[in-house]
């Protein structure tokens, strides 16, 4: 099953119940398919760490990565704009340095509006799944497994049960044969918001100095796939 992956801080905020919104990154391979699946457990991670709690998706919705309201902030557990900027480009893009350089505030910040607050993201609204009890492998390999942590080996991640690998092919398969014209939908919204993104880009980056060039090709060749796959371009 597909986990949420965040940085130490957040992933306790989460474990704690106070963060209850996360965005992730919405890529092409994704093609519209929610890699959450909604009304299911899924385990929270944080970066390079076995996970520490389990989440269950309520809500999802497609949104431009960097539109937050005021409540939005503090359910993601972001304190201010820059907040936001840093914990995405470090815990999400795994960004940190530029040409071997560390990142000034500003630096972050202008790099995150001008490339990634219009990006389409996920919106993933949840709440702790307090029934789920960890599979954790036992420190004795005659024991298996257990659920109380003292007693688990250390840096070993969560068990995954059978029944929960069974219930993941189940719902690849049902995406898998889910309406085509929801996904359809899907890309055109996804084509729309790029198009949107890359005039942004292309009226402010200029003025701040800024080279995106090379993020324009990407998204004019994302743009491109997904018109390939409506048949509006051969």
């Amino acid at each position: 099953m597909t986990q949420i992956t965040t940085t130490a801080r957040i992933a306790h905020l989460i474990a704690e119940g106070k963060v209850t919104q996360h965005r992730a990154p919405y890529l092409p391979a994704h093609e519209g398919k929610l890699p959450w699946t909604p009304g299911h457990s899924h385990a929270v991670r944080p970066i390079g760490k076995p996970s520490i709690c389990r989440v269950v998706v309520v809500r999802w919705a497609h949104v431009a990565l960097g539109d937050l309201t005021p409540s939005d902030m503090h359910d993601t557990g972001h304190r201010t704009r820059l907040d936001l900027a840093r914990w995405w480009l470090r815990s999400q893009i795994r960004r940190r340095t530029d040409a071997g350089k560390p990142w000034t505030d500003d630096e972050i910040l202008d790099t995150f509006e001008a490339r990634h607050a219009d990006r389409i993201a996920w919106r993933l609204d949840f709440a702790v799944d307090r029934s789920h009890k960890p599979r954790l492998l036992h420190e004795d390999p005659a024991q298996n497994y257990t659920s109380i942590t003292a007693k688990a080996a250390q840096g070993e991640p969560e068990g995954v049960p059978a029944w929960d690998i069974e219930r993941g092919v189940d719902a690849a398969r049902a995406r898998h044969t889910a309406g085509v014209g929801l996904v359809e939908q899907q890309q055109v919204d996804e084509i729309t918001t790029l198009e949107g993104r890359l005039a942004r880009l292309r009226q402010v980056a200029p003025a701040r100095g800024i080279d995106v060039s090379t993020e324009i090709r990407a998204i004019e060749r994302t743009i491109h796939r997904a018109e390939r796959k409506l048949g509006r371009v051969a």
